[in-house]
């Protein structure tokens, strides 16, 4: 145990004996360290990935677990760029190389669960930690050293860093764990059988619509940004829609969720995509209230008020249409 704790800590402490010849690294290592990663930093946004997929159904769902992918994002760039320094005769050595990622991750999670904001991006500990790997790939992992024994002083100092930081893991994982029980409610994007939340928003010409408008006809509320590309693709089908249904007591209202000139741009997109339904301008509360997460966003509301069917991203014409019919046969 003590050598498993040694070789990993002294990849922070001491990476020139660590990844000398005479320490017993193994490629396995590389599951330990993912788990770790994982569990100490990645809990709450994979949950909250799995609480998408859970409250949505069929492709749906699939497309809510696709992010989850994103997560892991910094471990894969981290690995191939390693991969890519480090030469053949050194490969062995690559699990451990990621051990730097690892720590930064795993501080950069602790700091939030402190409400401790560091200058710079969200990811920029990872980054940081990333970027570590590299250069001790280039710089211990490119030509042949010689074979130096680890003392017993640098090894027990590289066991408790080792031990510190699995301690950390230990509490960001308590820590995102009851937080992930206590907000599990709101993780996900509002689904089938949840009321409709209150809101009060302006629309484009200046009227009010509200959560008492979401009565009498089939409304169809579609979250989107002009940025949004598969936002773009689908003002089409929503086209389709509102010229087949429009007249048929269904209503398609675009909630725009843009935040810099969102009125000028909002009228733009309208003008240059000639929509004809109407446009809602949400500076943000609305959204929190649907707690919508990706865009596009839509959500089918049936006669009486009722959330009926939810979609994120992409979704094609013809569900729609077998939605909306099936609504209005009620």
């Amino acid at each position: 145990m003590l050598n498993f704790l040694a070789r990993h800590g002294a990849v922070l402490l001491h990476p020139r004996l660590t990844l000398s010849a005479t320490v017993d690294n193994n490629r396995r290592d590389g599951l330990l360290l993912l788990a770790i990663y994982l569990l100490g930093s990645k809990t709450v946004p994979i949950m909250e990935r799995v609480a998408d997929a859970l409250a949505l159904s069929g492709f749906g769902a699939l497309q809510a677990l696709l992010p989850v992918v994103l997560v892991g994002l910094p471990w894969i760039l981290a690995t191939f760029a390693i991969e890519f320094v480090a030469d053949r005769e050194h490969q062995d050595k690559v699990s451990l190389l990621r051990v730097p990622l690892v720590a930064c991750a795993i501080v950069a999670n602790t700091l939030v669960s402190f409400s401790i904001t560091l200058p710079g991006p969200d990811y920029l500990l990872e980054l940081v930690g990333g970027l570590w790997g590299v250069a001790l790939a280039a710089i211990f992992c490119r030509k042949p050293r010689p074979a130096v024994a680890m003392p017993k002083g640098p090894r027990v100092q590289s066991a408790l860093i080792a031990i510190i930081f699995g301690l950390l893991t230990t509490a960001n994982l308590v820590f995102d764990s009851v937080l992930v029980a206590a907000n599990w409610a709101v993780m996900s994007p509002v689904s089938t059988g949840d009321p409709v939340p209150a809101f009060k928003v302006q629309t484009l010409d200046g009227q009010t619509f509200e959560t008492a408008d979401l009565s009498g006809n089939v409304d169809v509320l579609v979250f989107w940004t002009t940025w949004c590309g598969v936002c773009h693709d689908e003002m089409p089908v929503l086209k389709n829609l509102h010229d087949r249904f429009g007249g048929n007591g269904v209503r398609i209202t675009a909630v725009n969720c843009d935040r810099r000139d969102q009125r000028r741009a909002a009228e733009q997109y309208q003008e240059t995509m000639q929509l004809p339904f109407g446009i809602a301008l949400d500076t943000g509360a609305v959204k929190r209230a649907f707690r919508v997460k990706m865009y596009p966003h839509l959500v089918i509301v049936d006669k009486a008020g009722q959330i009926r069917h939810v979609h994120q991203g992409r979704v094609g014409e013809s569900t729609l249409v077998g939605e909306i019919r099936g609504l209005l046969r009620e």
